[in-house]
């Protein structure tokens, strides 16, 4: 009817009405949902003050599907503060309204500065030494610290937050951790004289509490060396055998 009267079918009406008419109409409904979103990113906003702050490391598709999740699933004690990424192209880019803050060396004073408590390293292809190196920044920050799956492990190939979880040594050495038989060592041990080699190690200094208390029987001996080398020379001349 209002095409009609607007093409002049009937001369009563002005069609400045049809006009008034349709931008009251457009004002209207526009304005009913703009509302609706404004009362419920106010709601979402002082919900999220009461969350949880924490990090999205890596401002990528992973990352952007992290956020996503925890800003529609109100149920999540999820309140992301921002995201962190090493490449300076995005820095200061806004993704879904939540900015990329900086590259890993910033964990330690974005955190403290935006009272972070947790991070979520959002990276499937990091490799091993490169979460290490995020872990180890966030460990500095004091901060809680979870990981995404790495791409071999996707089942879909497509990540979600309910997958995410602490960093395990795995994570950081990049394959599965190998598994010592503390028994199998005891029983070789037994009433020998063992020289440990690289007595600066942590992990020699740690060895003979473990196997002393498999083997009290033995004698423990170490001694630092610099090189492979070395230490092969110096058992071999001393009558010990590696």
């Amino acid at each position: 009817m209002a095409i009609f009267i607007f093409l002049g079918y009937d001369r009563r009406v002005p069609r400045s009405v049809i006009l008034i008419d349709a931008m009251l109409v457009f004002g209207l409904v526009g304005g009913s949902r703009l509302l609706t979103r404004m009362q419920r990113e106010i709601v979402q906003a002082k919900t999220l003050k009461k969350k949880r702050p924490v990090l999205i490391i890596g401002a990528g598709d992973a990352g952007e599907i992290i956020f996503r999740e925890m800003k529609n699933n109100q149920r999540l004690d999820y309140n992301p503060v921002g995201f962190i990424d090493d490449d300076s192209e995005k820095w200061g880019v806004r993704i879904h309204g939540i900015p990329v803050l900086g590259g890993r060396e910033e964990i330690p004073r974005i955190a403290a500065e935006r009272q972070v408590r947790e991070a979520i390293i959002a990276i499937p292809s990091a490799t091993g030494r490169e979460l290490a190196e995020v872990y180890a920044y966030c460990q500095r920050a004091g901060i809680r610290t979870k990981t995404v799956p790495p791409v071999s492990q996707l089942i879909d190939g497509q990540v979600h937050l309910s997958q995410v979880r602490d960093v395990e040594l795995e994570d950081l050495l990049g394959r599965k951790a190998v598994k010592v038989d503390l028994a199998a060592i005891a029983a070789n041990l037994r009433e020998k004289r063992v020289l440990i080699t690289g007595g600066g190690a942590r992990s020699a200094a740690s060895s003979p509490g473990r196997s002393r208390s498999s083997s009290p029987s033995a004698s423990f001996s170490s001694i630092a060396t610099r090189t492979a080398s070395t230490s092969w020379r110096w058992s071999s001349e001393s009558g010990f055998r590696p």
